[in-house]
């Protein structure tokens, strides 16, 4: 979650989190509760005055510019904010 929003603040609320954490492919058998994935963006995250879910500060140290599935773009992205 942490690093899907980094390089887009502000663009997930909650229910469109939660499907693109599903299309991008949680493991089957292996999903989060709703519960687990609150408690997880509350611990990293905050809501802007829609709704939409962006890190705090003081967690862009826990995003690895090198994440895999980042395209050129979005390692740039992450390397600016950290």
């Amino acid at each position: 979650m942490i690093h899907l929003l980094a390089v887009r603040p502000n663009a997930y609320d909650t229910p469109n989190l939660l499907c693109k954490l599903k299309s991008d492919g949680i493991n089957p058998g292996n999903e989060p509760s709703a519960h687990e994935i609150s408690v997880i963006l509350e611990s990293i995250g905050s809501t802007n005055a829609k709704g939409c879910w962006f890190v705090r500060p003081e967690f862009y140290h826990e995003v690895d510019p090198n994440w895999s599935f980042y395209s050129e773009t979005n390692k740039q992205l992450v390397k600016r904010y950290a």
